[in-house]
């Protein structure tokens, strides 16, 4: 589970809680924070025709996709580009044989 905070202090993390800026993951450690039309996450929004939702995803791995749902039907689906490693050298030893 996560939560939404200002600050990791013990009021700040019940007060998200109260306010639902909860988030259940699974898996690896994930950061997210998502927000409509500049409205964090469980804030009432006023009502409008265009809606613009930012995300902020980071991974301590690769992230495969990131599905966006309404009504529990993605939406949309966007597949990050993985970050580039740098190269470095290493030593393999392969042994090969009719075992």
């Amino acid at each position: 589970m996560g939560v939404w905070a200002k600050s990791l202090t013990h009021d700040e993390i019940w007060d998200a809680v109260e306010h639902h800026r909860t988030v259940a993951l699974t898996g690896d450690r994930i950061q997210l924070k998502f927000s409509l039309n500049g409205h964090p996450m469980s804030a009432v929004c006023p009502v409008k025709n265009d809606r613009e939702i930012t995300v902020s995803v980071v991974g301590s791995d690769h992230i495969n996709s990131v599905d966006v749902l309404h009504n529990n039907t993605v939406i949309h689906r966007e597949f990050p580009i993985p970050k580039k490693t740098t190269s470095s050298s290493v030593k393999l030893f392969l042994e090969l044989g009719w075992g």
